[in-house]
């Protein structure tokens, strides 16, 4: 049983001494996590130190029932790896298509624009991997209000569901800064979602056609 340390001297009249954990008995707590400072810091530590354990889970939809399986969870190892691999494609998207940065700071927004779900950990996480911040995207006040964020926050990649990308392009003369658009959900939709119901192979190529006559360019997570 462990039995508090007691600091010397640390009793005056009218208070209690000063009661301590017996391995820290200075009052510092030596961490392995001393060091970390960001949150993309913590994520890396987590991913080092618990590898196997979940961390993102996500429930799997039946079109042909119309309703959600169990939850499948994905690793931190695992989730550490695609983080890796969507932040070296973003890397390349900005290198492309959107080199500008902050000048005070030497950042880049990147903005997010679904309801919750896995895909916007992995894009906030991607972001932090390479010195950018994320700018949540919400049209709860309607379409003018995703476009006063996406303008405002000179936003030039958006990653969104690919319900929101219609609506984008048809408000695109409003938002000119935007210059990249990446679908959380396959184009193709061969992973079905209740988002991608309305969308199949043709209308995927509708939109990047229609992207492409606009000068954005279009593509998805998994490419």
């Amino acid at each position: 049983m462990l039995k508090s340390f007691v600091v010397p001297s640390s009793d005056i009249p009218g208070y209690s001494p000063i009661y301590r954990h017996p391995d820290y008995k200075d009052g510092t707590h030596k961490s392995s996590y001393a060091d970390i400072t960001t949150l993309y810091e913590v994520f890396k530590a987590q991913a080092k130190n618990h590898p196997k354990e979940n961390f993102l889970g996500a429930r799997t939809y039946y079109p042909e029932t119309d309703a959600f399986g169990n939850y499948e969870w994905l690793t931190t190892a695992s989730v550490d790896e695609m983080v890796d691999d969507f932040g070296s494609g973003l890397d390349q998207l900005f290198a492309a298509y959107a080199s500008d940065k902050n000048e005070a700071t030497g950042q880049q927004p990147l903005g997010i624009f679904s309801i919750n779900r896995p895909e916007w950990i992995l894009t906030e996480l991607a972001a932090f991997r390479s010195r950018r911040y994320s700018v949540g995207i919400s049209d709860g006040a309607g379409v003018e209000s995703s476009e006063f964020y996406i303008r405002c926050s000179e936003l030039k990649v958006l990653v969104c569901s690919i319900d929101k990308i219609p609506r984008i392009l048809e408000r695109i003369e409003h938002i000119p800064n935007l210059k990249v658009i990446v679908s959380m959900d396959k184009l193709d939709c061969s992973k079905p979602t209740p988002l991608t119901q309305a969308f199949n192979a043709k209308t995927a190529e509708v939109l990047k056609t229609k992207a492409e006559s606009l000068g954005i360019v279009l593509t998805d997570i998994a490419q």
